[in-house]
């Protein structure tokens, strides 16, 4: 799964944490008596997963909003390309 493939990259932040909640919850929902027994969290896990979905679902989407702006304003400039700006050139047109 993607989880594994990120422990296994060392980019694991995010992973990790999902990994362990699911083991830790996993372990107190399959063994109650044993040391994980007393807490479940698949409701931390849940809210967990639903916030860096939720994010990466905002990060692509203004992404995509961004690469459209910047074809829209790669469409305002004329086939040939900008002028290049001298100093001469922009020093004049600063002083007026």
């Amino acid at each position: 799964s993607t989880a594994w493939r990120l422990v296994a990259a060392n980019r694991a932040a995010l992973a990790l944490g999902v990994l362990i909640t699911f083991a830790v919850s996993m372990a107190g929902t399959f063994d109650p008596a044993g040391a994980f027994g007393r807490e479940v969290y698949f409701d931390s896990l849940t809210m967990f997963v639903f916030f860096l979905l939720t994010a990466r679902w905002l990060a692509l989407r203004l992404r995509d909003q961004t690469s459209g702006a910047l074809e829209g304003a790669a469409h305002l400039v004329p086939a040939g390309g900008l002028a290049p700006v001298s100093a001469t050139s922009a020093r004049a047109t600063s002083s007026r």
